[in-house]
């Protein structure tokens, strides 16, 4: 009698813990979607400007076909 008592305990603490785990678990995944929707299109997708410095070749070139 006392094995079987001792593993419903232990039964019981084990879903406790699990029960536990979730509710944590589903906390942490609605503050990452809330700290998501904060963000804005361009802090995610930020495009690095790099300035290079064109020869007057290129320059001329852009200049005449336009890119």
């Amino acid at each position: 009698m006392k094995q079987t008592d001792r593993l419903e305990k232990l039964l019981n603490w084990l879903d406790k813990e699990k029960l536990r785990d979730n509710k944590e678990l589903e906390k942490n995944k609605y503050d990452f979607i809330n700290e998501i929707k904060g963000l804005s299109k361009e802090d995610i997708f930020s495009k690095q400007i790099v300035e290079t410095k064109l020869t007057l070749w290129q320059r001329i070139i852009r200049t005449i076909w336009g890119h």
